[in-house]
């Protein structure tokens, strides 16, 4: 979507996680807010691009280490440029317990704090770049997506209907896969 930072925000069933959708290919500079946080391990891999090449580089592990998300960002870009790169996978966690990982084929932000608080004021904050006044996170409704209207700045969802995350247990998904198929009338699950 043009004219916004990111078009969709989502908040986890764990109620301190929540995820954004983003083009992590170009927009990873937003983790620059997370600079004074100290990194205390990363698992990131690469893969150069095959371009005239037949079969395809290697997918590899950046082994180098990183004190902050500044000269971590500072790093995948000047590789990026240089070798042509792409990330194929993102994850780092941070001394205060803070996680960020991209998810979601490279178009999703997925944000992890330790308490409702903080992910509110990261929320806020990220809102805040994007040019929209703050919002009251505790109203809305876990698992469910909302996208930033551009008519008059603030949150939609798309339904009011939760769908599952990574925190939910194995009976909370059958019991929602069951109660899908029997009132979404489709045959299909859509994962």
């Amino acid at each position: 979507m043009f004219g916004v930072l990111f078009d969709n925000l989502e908040i986890l069933s764990n109620q301190k996680s929540f995820k954004i959708q983003i083009n992590t290919l170009t927009d990873l500079w937003i983790l620059l807010h997370l600079r004074d946080l100290t990194i205390v391990n990363s698992d990131i891999h690469y893969q150069r691009e095959k371009f005239y090449k037949k079969e395809p580089y290697p997918i590899r592990k950046l082994t180098k280490k990183f004190e902050n998300t500044k000269d971590l960002l500072a790093y995948i870009n000047n590789q990026r440029f240089r070798y042509n790169w792409l990330l194929r996978k993102f994850s780092l966690d941070f001394s205060n317990g803070w996680n960020v990982r991209i998810s979601g084929f490279h178009i999703t932000l997925e944000f992890t704090t330790n308490s409702t608080e903080e992910r509110n004021d990261l929320i806020n904050k990220l809102i805040k770049i994007s040019g929209i006044d703050p919002i009251n996170c505790d109203e809305l409704i876990p698992n469910v997506g909302y996208m930033i209207s551009l008519d008059d700045y603030h949150l939609k969802s798309f339904s009011n209907v939760p769908h599952p995350d990574q925190f939910w247990t194995e009976e909370q998904v059958e019991r929602w896969r069951k109660w899908y198929l029997a009132n979404e009338g489709n045959q299909s699950v859509p994962f």
